[in-house]
């Protein structure tokens, strides 16, 4: 009770109790994941967000948000209305990186090795319901949070189910698409698509599917999860980074390239940008 008495001398009783309800947050999610052993709730979530918990606040190197990431029991069903909670109130977390200099969707695509370091089957709600939300409610923060068409596993299927809803593309359509290069970057990349609808056997029914499986032209498959230009395009139509990868530096600035073929550098915790030289140019 001291130490909280001093820090509220000294910041004000309001500050104290955000960073309080952030602590309490942080331990919630952290017990949930390893302690207790239980999914996360999207009302549990909304409480402590409504109190003024902190999506951003780290401990160890590990983000609110990343906690939330590395727990393999919650639903897609839970997962989706948390994520949006989440980017919502602060966009950013989605670029904060660990001491591995990997993104909260760096590990959510790696949801396999999370969930055997659980001893539990697979769980891809984390995946399904973020970069989604990302593409939708934070697409300027694409670049330095590692959103990207993925990898098609060996257990995926295309077709088995096809939702009423309309796309853009059809198969044998030419795009680009947004993909993992050397290096932690990002880089876009021509392709045909091959199928639709694409699934993993683990993906929950709930999830429609992946729109597209793409077969690139340097010969990967890779399924594109939202039908958004984000992640996939026409073509014809100019690539952001001009063919170029854009810069995801584990560091609070990021340098991406405009519509317009100039640069920008990306302040990853509040989001605002500015007009920079090129990389590697002299600044």
């Amino acid at each position: 009770m001291q130490v909280l008495t001093e820090l509220e001398r000294r910041v004000g009783r309001e500050a104290t109790a955000r960073a309080w309800t952030s602590e309490m947050f942080m331990q919630y999610l952290e017990q949930s994941a390893y302690e207790e052993k239980r999914p996360l709730q999207a009302s549990v979530v909304q409480q402590y967000l409504a109190a003024g918990a902190c999506p951003s606040i780290s401990q160890n190197g590990a983000s609110a948000l990343l906690l939330m990431v590395l727990n393999p029991y919650s639903s897609y069903e839970e997962m989706v209305p948390i994520c949006r909670m989440v980017l919502q109130k602060r966009p950013q977390v989605v670029c904060q990186r660990d001491g591995f200099k990997l993104s909260p969707l760096d590990w959510a695509s790696d949801y396999e090795n999370i969930a055997a370091q659980h001893n539990v089957p697979p769980n891809p709600a984390a995946l399904l319901a973020l970069l989604p939300a990302v593409v939708e409610l934070a697409p300027e923060m694409a670049d330095a949070s590692g959103a990207r068409c993925l990898k098609v596993s060996a257990t995926g299927i295309t077709g088995e189910a096809r939702p009423e809803t309309s796309l853009r593309f059809l198969e044998g359509d030419r795009v680009r698409c947004r993909v993992e290069a050397p290096g932690g970057t990002t880089a876009w990349e021509e392709g045909t698509i091959v199928a639709l609808w694409y699934r993993d056997k683990c993906w929950p029914g709930s999830f429609p599917g992946a729109p597209y499986e793409i077969k690139l032209d340097i010969g990967q498959l890779v399924y594109a999860l939202s039908d958004n230009d984000v992640m996939i395009r026409s073509e014809a139509q100019k690539a952001p980074s001009a063919g170029l990868p854009t810069k995801a530096s584990g560091g609070r600035f990021c340098k991406r390239q405009r519509e317009d073929g100039s640069w920008e550098l990306l302040d990853t915790k509040s989001g605002k940008s500015r007009a920079c030289s090129p990389p590697d140019s002299d600044e």
